[in-house]
């Protein structure tokens, strides 16, 4: 994975590592605290969104909707 990393030039770290320009789910970008992340991390957000069903991708949202108010 290191080596990979290391040909695509994207360092192995915690800190933010990428930029997210745009998404095709609206809803996805406004749950984004800053649009500069970590690639794994949001590897391991987006693992978790894609198991989920319709109804659990709503509620999803919709915590996030609440925490903005």
């Amino acid at each position: 994975m290191h080596e990979r990393c290391n040909e695509l030039g994207v360092e192995m770290t915690t800190e933010p590592n990428c930029y997210i320009e745009n998404s095709m789910d609206r809803n996805f970008i406004r749950i984004l605290p800053d649009k500069n992340i970590n690639i794994d991390e949001l590897n391991y957000l987006m693992k978790r969104v894609d198991g989920l069903g319709p109804k659990e991708i709503e509620k999803f949202y919709a915590v996030d909707r609440r925490k903005r108010k």
